[in-house]
C-alpha cells in the first residue's frame, strides 16, 4: 500500500506533465522551426517516483513530449521493471543507469 504523502506526490507528477505538455503545445508547437528539444533527467528517488506514477491509473502518457528520458542510478528494483518500464513514452530515446553498489 502506498502511504497519503507518496501518493500526492504522484498525483503533483502527474499535474506538472500535463502542465507543461500544455504549455509546450501553446508555444513551442506553433513554431516547429525553432528544433526545440526537451528531455527530461531524474535522478535516484525520482525515478521512483516516476515508477509509482507509471503503475497508477491516472498515468495517461503525459511523457511523450519528452525527446528523452535518462534515469540515473534510479532507485528502483529490477524485478517487474518491464512492467512499468514499458510504459514510459518518449519521442526518441529512453537511458537508466543502475548503480550496483547501491544497497537501499
Amino acid at each position: 500500500m502506498i502511504n497519503e504523502k507518496l501518493l500526492n506526490q504522484y498525483y503533483a507528477l502527474d499535474r506538472f506533465f500535463e502542465k507543461l505538455n500544455d504549455y509546450l503545445k501553446k508555444y513551442r508547437d506553433k513554431d516547429r522551426r525553432c528544433g526545440q528539444k526537451i528531455s527530461f533527467a531524474m535522478h535516484s528517488m525520482g525515478a521512483y517516483l516516476l515508477e509509482h506514477l507509471l503503475k497508477s491509473p491516472i498515468y495517461e502518457g503525459e511523457t511523450l513530449f519528452f525527446d528523452n528520458i535518462i534515469m540515473m542510478s534510479a532507485d528502483v528494483n529490477n524485478q517487474n521493471h518491464a512492467d512499468w518500464v514499458d510504459r514510459i513514452e518518449c519521442r526518441n530515446r529512453l537511458f537508466i543507469t543502475i548503480n550496483e553498489d547501491d544497497l537501499a
